[in-house]
């Protein structure tokens, strides 16, 4: 009997040393799958973040009805502006945001050693929407300071064929200044701050549009920053107008040409002034 429960014993004892590295090799083999499985999902949301796609931001998209995945016609069709915009809209508000990010970055890594205060200065009244979203964006030190001007026609490049209807509440000497706009076309006014700045002291002058209209313009300027190249069209929204309206439009969008292109139709002015 004693050796029957001796023998019993081992077998008992050989049983669970097999049953326990059987199971070890198990938990092993599992824990290498999920390191694996751990390291790519690092890697997609690495990527996912370089687009500007965050795990939290796309949970938040999924669960707001107002970022759906609709394309720039459902956009449009969705939108209480439908009976004055083209089919399509040009930028969508996800795409806005992209881009927003991109140029945050931009200016930031721009401005990461500036030696000396940096003020952004928003040209009203259209750039209220892109000015508020690019500042958020922007991860340095930064004032904040608005202008409002309109140009005399003159065809020239200068301070003074601009006339200010509200300057910059504080002064810009010794600053880098950085000049934001929604659009620049002409850029008669984007060249002609830029020498208004530099004569007044500025230690630098850059210049950042959301939309470059090149095939408007008329006198060469550089930009330092930019959204988007736009096609040579009337657009509104995300802050531009039409009269006054449209400009709490969250995407951009196209003005139907027969709208403004009759004699009888309200000229988009303030689209395409001097800028």
């Amino acid at each position: 009997d004693e050796v029957g429960i001796g023998v019993a014993g081992r077998v008992c004892t050989a049983g669970v040393c097999l049953l326990t590295t059987t199971t070890r090799c198990q938990c092993d083999d599992d824990h290498r799958k999920l390191r694996l499985l751990e390291a790519r999902v690092e890697a997609l949301e690495r990527g996912m973040i370089a687009r500007g796609l965050s795990p939290q931001n796309l949970m938040k998209k999924m669960h707001d009805p107002t970022t759906k995945n609709l394309d720039g016609a459902q956009i449009v069709q969705s939108s209480w502006a439908r009976s004055v915009l083209k089919d399509e809209a040009l930028f969508t508000q996800a795409e806005i945001q992209t881009t927003i990010q991109r140029l945050g970055e931009e200016i930031s890594a721009a401005y990461s050693h500036a030696d000396g205060e940096v003020v952004l200065i928003g040209l009203l009244d259209g750039v209220f929407m892109f000015l508020s979203d690019l500042a958020r964006a922007i991860k340095v030190p930064h004032e904040i300071d608005f202008v409002k001007v309109s140009s005399y026609g003159l065809g020239t490049v200068s301070s003074g064929n601009i006339r200010i209807k509200k300057d910059t509440d504080h002064s810009v000497a010794g600053k880098h200044v950085l000049i934001v706009d929604d659009i620049c076309d002409s850029g008669y006014t984007s060249a002609s701050l830029v020498e208004l700045f530099e004569r007044r002291g500025a230690k630098s002058v850059k210049t950042c549009v959301f939309l470059d209209k090149r095939a408007r313009r008329q006198v060469p300027v550089h930009l330092d920053f930019v959204g988007y190249q736009c096609s040579d069209e009337f657009v509104i929204g995300y802050g531009m107008d039409w009269a006054g309206k449209y400009r709490s439009l969250p995407f951009i969008g196209a003005v139907k040409p027969h709208l403004y292109a009759t004699p009888n139709a309200l000229s988009p002015s303030t689209n395409v002034s001097a800028k």
